[in-house]
């Protein structure tokens, strides 16, 4: 499907519908940050209790992404009967992903999808850039919802 510029108008404004505060997008990056809801207390809850429930918070949920990133550090490609590496791994060291990879990584792993966008290009030896996408933003737009990938992936300029 063709890229409309309705299609990304209703892209931009799903993007913004899940970047809001309680959006899909928005509560993980606040509770990231440690900026979490306050635990549900009955409304007849004494003050001292809800102090108590303001201060018993602690942010753990970066603590899950940080261990797992670590071990998803991509540092060598070999194919298992290859004698030298392969030609994937040219194509990532001529893009820098061993610096940039990380974002691919905790974009999957903190908001549940994560997407790399490849084109041609002639200036470098490999003959394509890739670039790995923030999924805060970005969007793409699935013709089928049970599709692996894209039809139509997009991002904010950078």
């Amino acid at each position: 499907m063709p890229l409309t510029p309705a299609l990304v108008d209703d892209a931009v404004a799903a993007l913004d519908r899940d970047l809001r505060r309680d959006g899909r997008l928005g509560k993980v990056k606040r509770y990231l940050a440690g900026d979490h809801d306050r635990p549900f207390l009955p409304g007849d809850t004494t003050r001292a209790l809800l102090q108590l429930a303001d201060r018993s918070q602690c942010n753990w949920l970066p603590l899950v992404s940080d261990t797992f990133s670590r071990s998803l550090a991509v540092d060598g490609f070999r194919a298992a009967r290859a004698a030298d590496d392969a030609l994937a791994w040219a194509h990532w060291q001529a893009n820098g992903l061993d610096a940039r990879q990380t974002i691919a990584h905790r974009g999957a792993l903190e908001y549940g999808t994560s997407y790399v966008v490849v084109w041609p290009d002639a200036s470098l030896p490999t003959g394509a850039r890739i670039r790995p996408l923030s999924p805060l933003r970005s969007a793409a737009w699935y013709a089928n919802p049970d599709a692996d990938f894209p039809s139509t992936p997009s991002s904010s300029p950078a």
